[in-house]
Protein backbone atom coordinates (compact mmCIF):
# COMPACT_ATOMS: atom_id res chain seq x y z
CA UNK A 1 0.00 0.00 0.00
CA UNK A 2 2.84 2.39 0.89
CA UNK A 3 4.59 1.55 -2.39
CA UNK A 4 1.43 2.37 -4.35
CA UNK A 5 1.06 5.72 -2.57
CA UNK A 6 4.72 6.48 -3.23
CA UNK A 7 4.31 5.67 -6.92
CA UNK A 8 1.20 7.85 -7.12
CA UNK A 9 3.06 10.68 -5.43
CA UNK A 10 5.91 10.40 -7.95
CA UNK A 11 3.39 10.22 -10.77
CA UNK A 12 1.67 13.42 -9.55
CA UNK A 13 4.96 15.29 -9.35
CA UNK A 14 5.93 14.30 -12.88
CA UNK A 15 2.51 15.03 -14.39
CA UNK A 16 2.55 18.53 -12.93
CA UNK A 17 5.94 19.30 -14.43
CA UNK A 18 6.64 20.56 -17.94
CA UNK A 19 9.37 17.96 -18.17
CA UNK A 20 6.83 15.15 -17.89
CA UNK A 21 4.65 16.63 -20.60
CA UNK A 22 7.54 16.43 -23.04
CA UNK A 23 8.41 12.80 -22.29
CA UNK A 24 7.30 10.08 -24.72
CA UNK A 25 4.75 7.65 -23.34
CA UNK A 26 7.27 4.78 -23.38
CA UNK A 27 9.66 6.74 -21.15
CA UNK A 28 6.79 7.49 -18.76
CA UNK A 29 6.11 3.76 -18.42
CA UNK A 30 9.80 3.11 -17.70
CA UNK A 31 9.78 5.78 -14.98
CA UNK A 32 6.77 4.30 -13.19
CA UNK A 33 8.19 0.76 -13.52
CA UNK A 34 11.53 1.91 -12.09
CA UNK A 35 9.85 3.56 -9.10
CA UNK A 36 7.93 0.39 -8.27
CA UNK A 37 10.97 -1.83 -8.82
CA UNK A 38 13.26 0.24 -6.61
CA UNK A 39 10.70 0.54 -3.84
CA UNK A 40 10.10 -3.23 -4.03
CA UNK A 41 13.80 -4.11 -3.88
CA UNK A 42 14.25 -1.87 -0.86
CA UNK A 43 11.69 -3.97 1.01
CA UNK A 44 12.83 -7.47 0.02
CA UNK A 45 15.78 -9.52 1.21
CA UNK A 46 17.30 -11.93 -1.26
CA UNK A 47 20.42 -14.10 -1.51
CA UNK A 48 21.70 -16.93 -3.70
CA UNK A 49 21.41 -20.55 -2.57
CA UNK A 50 22.36 -24.05 -3.70
CA UNK A 51 21.34 -27.23 -1.88
CA UNK A 52 21.77 -30.97 -2.38
CA UNK A 53 20.75 -34.17 -0.63
CA UNK A 54 17.63 -35.83 0.72
CA UNK A 55 15.51 -35.71 3.84
CA UNK A 56 16.63 -38.35 6.38
CA UNK A 57 14.19 -40.72 8.06
CA UNK A 58 15.76 -40.09 11.48
CA UNK A 59 15.93 -36.35 12.27
CA UNK A 60 17.57 -36.13 15.67
CA UNK A 61 20.61 -33.87 15.49
CA UNK A 62 23.25 -31.80 17.22
CA UNK A 63 24.97 -28.72 15.80
CA UNK A 64 28.75 -28.47 15.55
CA UNK A 65 31.03 -25.84 14.00
CA UNK A 66 32.70 -26.57 10.68
CA UNK A 67 35.87 -25.17 12.26
CA UNK A 68 36.39 -26.55 15.78
CA UNK A 69 38.15 -23.33 16.82
CA UNK A 70 34.79 -21.55 16.60
CA UNK A 71 32.98 -23.87 19.00
CA UNK A 72 33.22 -21.68 22.11
CA UNK A 73 32.89 -18.28 20.46
CA UNK A 74 29.85 -16.20 21.34
CA UNK A 75 29.31 -15.51 17.65
CA UNK A 76 29.01 -19.19 16.75
CA UNK A 77 26.76 -19.92 19.72
CA UNK A 78 24.42 -17.11 18.64
CA UNK A 79 24.19 -18.37 15.05
CA UNK A 80 23.86 -22.01 16.16
CA UNK A 81 20.79 -21.10 18.25
CA UNK A 82 19.24 -19.38 15.22
CA UNK A 83 19.83 -22.49 13.13
CA UNK A 84 18.35 -24.78 15.82
CA UNK A 85 15.18 -22.70 15.92
CA UNK A 86 14.58 -23.26 12.21
CA UNK A 87 15.58 -26.93 12.35
CA UNK A 88 13.16 -27.58 15.23
CA UNK A 89 10.30 -25.87 13.38
CA UNK A 90 11.06 -28.03 10.31
CA UNK A 91 10.58 -31.40 11.99
CA UNK A 92 14.10 -31.94 13.36
CA UNK A 93 14.72 -32.73 17.02
CA UNK A 94 17.80 -31.65 18.97
CA UNK A 95 19.59 -34.42 20.87
CA UNK A 96 22.93 -35.11 22.51
CA UNK A 97 25.92 -35.84 20.30
CA UNK A 98 26.05 -39.45 21.57
CA UNK A 99 22.48 -40.27 20.54
CA UNK A 100 21.76 -37.93 17.61
CA UNK A 101 21.41 -39.44 14.14
CA UNK A 102 22.77 -36.32 12.43
CA UNK A 103 25.70 -34.01 12.99
CA UNK A 104 24.84 -30.67 11.42
CA UNK A 105 27.90 -28.56 10.77
CA UNK A 106 27.66 -24.80 10.46
CA UNK A 107 30.35 -22.76 8.76
CA UNK A 108 30.46 -19.14 7.65
CA UNK A 109 32.92 -16.46 6.65
CA UNK A 110 33.58 -13.42 4.54
CA UNK A 111 35.87 -13.03 1.57
CA UNK A 112 37.98 -10.13 0.37
CA UNK A 113 36.14 -6.99 -0.64
CA UNK A 114 35.83 -6.59 -4.40
CA UNK A 115 35.13 -3.59 -6.60
CA UNK A 116 31.54 -3.89 -7.76
CA UNK A 117 31.42 -0.76 -9.91
CA UNK A 118 33.23 2.46 -10.67
CA UNK A 119 31.34 5.44 -11.98
CA UNK A 120 31.03 9.20 -11.91
CA UNK A 121 27.87 11.23 -11.59
CA UNK A 122 27.01 14.76 -12.57
CA UNK A 123 23.98 16.97 -12.03
CA UNK A 124 22.74 19.65 -14.40
CA UNK A 125 19.73 21.97 -14.17
CA UNK A 126 17.45 21.92 -17.19
CA UNK A 127 16.56 25.28 -18.80
CA UNK A 128 12.91 25.04 -17.72
CA UNK A 129 11.47 24.49 -14.26
CA UNK A 130 13.32 23.75 -11.06
CA UNK A 131 14.30 20.23 -12.03
CA UNK A 132 17.69 18.63 -12.29
CA UNK A 133 18.76 15.32 -13.76
CA UNK A 134 21.47 13.15 -12.27
CA UNK A 135 22.95 10.42 -14.41
CA UNK A 136 25.94 8.08 -14.23
CA UNK A 137 28.82 8.02 -16.72
CA UNK A 138 31.26 5.06 -16.83
CA UNK A 139 34.84 5.98 -15.98
CA UNK A 140 36.83 6.79 -19.09
CA UNK A 141 33.87 8.22 -21.02
CA UNK A 142 35.00 10.94 -23.42
CA UNK A 143 33.56 14.43 -23.43
CA UNK A 144 30.10 14.64 -24.90
CA UNK A 145 26.50 15.64 -24.32
CA UNK A 146 23.17 14.03 -23.51
CA UNK A 147 19.76 15.34 -24.58
CA UNK A 148 17.05 15.31 -21.93
CA UNK A 149 13.76 16.83 -23.06
CA UNK A 150 14.64 20.27 -24.42
CA UNK A 151 17.79 20.52 -22.36
CA UNK A 152 21.30 19.34 -23.22
CA UNK A 153 23.54 18.14 -20.41
CA UNK A 154 27.26 18.27 -21.18
CA UNK A 155 29.99 16.34 -19.42
CA UNK A 156 33.74 15.91 -19.57
CA UNK A 157 35.99 12.91 -19.11
CA UNK A 158 35.01 11.14 -15.89
CA UNK A 159 38.36 10.20 -14.36
CA UNK A 160 38.87 12.31 -11.25
CA UNK A 161 35.35 12.29 -9.79
CA UNK A 162 35.12 8.52 -9.56
CA UNK A 163 32.66 6.79 -7.22
CA UNK A 164 33.88 3.34 -6.16
CA UNK A 165 31.39 0.79 -4.84
CA UNK A 166 32.79 -2.21 -2.96
CA UNK A 167 31.05 -5.37 -1.80
CA UNK A 168 32.14 -8.00 0.75
CA UNK A 169 31.12 -11.60 -0.08
CA UNK A 170 29.52 -13.60 2.74
CA UNK A 171 29.09 -17.37 2.59
CA UNK A 172 27.23 -19.71 4.92
CA UNK A 173 27.47 -23.51 4.73
CA UNK A 174 25.12 -25.92 6.53
CA UNK A 175 25.89 -29.65 6.14
CA UNK A 176 24.22 -32.70 7.71
CA UNK A 177 26.21 -35.92 8.24
CA UNK A 178 25.14 -39.35 9.39
CA UNK A 179 26.75 -39.80 12.82
CA UNK A 180 27.26 -43.55 12.30
CA UNK A 181 28.69 -43.64 8.78
CA UNK A 182 29.93 -40.02 8.65
CA UNK A 183 28.47 -39.78 5.14
CA UNK A 184 26.90 -36.49 4.01
CA UNK A 185 23.10 -36.42 3.99
CA UNK A 186 22.37 -32.91 2.75
CA UNK A 187 24.04 -29.52 2.39
CA UNK A 188 23.08 -25.90 1.80
CA UNK A 189 25.40 -23.16 0.58
CA UNK A 190 24.17 -19.57 0.80
CA UNK A 191 25.92 -16.48 -0.50
CA UNK A 192 25.27 -12.77 -0.08
CA UNK A 193 27.13 -9.48 -0.50
CA UNK A 194 27.63 -7.03 2.35
CA UNK A 195 28.35 -3.33 2.24
CA UNK A 196 30.40 -3.62 5.44
CA UNK A 197 31.51 -6.40 7.80
CA UNK A 198 29.34 -5.20 10.68
CA UNK A 199 26.20 -6.20 8.72
CA UNK A 200 26.84 -9.91 9.22
CA UNK A 201 25.04 -10.13 12.57
CA UNK A 202 21.79 -8.73 11.16
CA UNK A 203 22.08 -10.57 7.83
CA UNK A 204 22.56 -14.06 9.30
CA UNK A 205 18.97 -14.42 10.61
CA UNK A 206 17.67 -13.62 7.11
CA UNK A 207 20.03 -16.23 5.63
CA UNK A 208 18.84 -18.97 8.00
CA UNK A 209 15.24 -18.12 7.22
CA UNK A 210 16.06 -18.29 3.49
CA UNK A 211 17.68 -21.71 3.96
CA UNK A 212 14.85 -23.17 6.03
CA UNK A 213 12.81 -24.48 3.10
CA UNK A 214 15.85 -26.33 1.71
CA UNK A 215 16.72 -28.51 4.73
CA UNK A 216 17.01 -32.04 3.33
CA UNK A 217 16.15 -31.31 -0.30
CA UNK A 218 17.83 -30.30 -3.54
CA UNK A 219 17.42 -26.82 -4.96
CA UNK A 220 17.98 -28.20 -8.48
CA UNK A 221 20.43 -25.44 -9.26
CA UNK A 222 20.98 -21.94 -7.96
CA UNK A 223 17.95 -20.31 -6.38
CA UNK A 224 17.28 -16.76 -5.18
CA UNK A 225 15.00 -16.88 -2.12
CA UNK A 226 13.03 -13.70 -1.45
CA UNK A 227 11.77 -12.58 1.96
CA UNK A 228 9.50 -9.57 2.20
CA UNK A 229 10.55 -7.04 4.83
CA UNK A 230 7.18 -6.76 6.54
CA UNK A 231 6.44 -5.99 10.17
CA UNK A 232 4.78 -9.39 10.57
CA UNK A 233 7.86 -11.22 9.28
CA UNK A 234 10.25 -9.21 11.46
CA UNK A 235 8.17 -9.79 14.59
CA UNK A 236 7.63 -13.49 13.91
CA UNK A 237 11.32 -14.27 13.37
CA UNK A 238 12.84 -11.44 15.46
CA UNK A 239 14.55 -9.88 12.45
CA UNK A 240 16.19 -6.51 11.99
CA UNK A 241 16.44 -5.03 8.51
CA UNK A 242 20.16 -4.95 7.69
CA UNK A 243 20.25 -2.45 4.82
Amino acid sequence: FVQVLFARHQYKMWTESKLFMKLPYSIYLCIIASVLLLSGCANTYYCTLNSRGVSPSEKTYYVAPEDSDMEYSLEFQEYAEMLKTHLNSSGYEEAGYKTAALRIELGYGIGEAYLESTSASTTSALPYGNYSVTYTIPIGTDQGSTKIGQGIVTYGRANESAIHTYKIPLYVVIRAFDTVTNKPVWEIIVEDDLDRETQIQTVMPWIFLSAKDYFGRSSNGEQTPHIRNTRETREMYQLVWPY
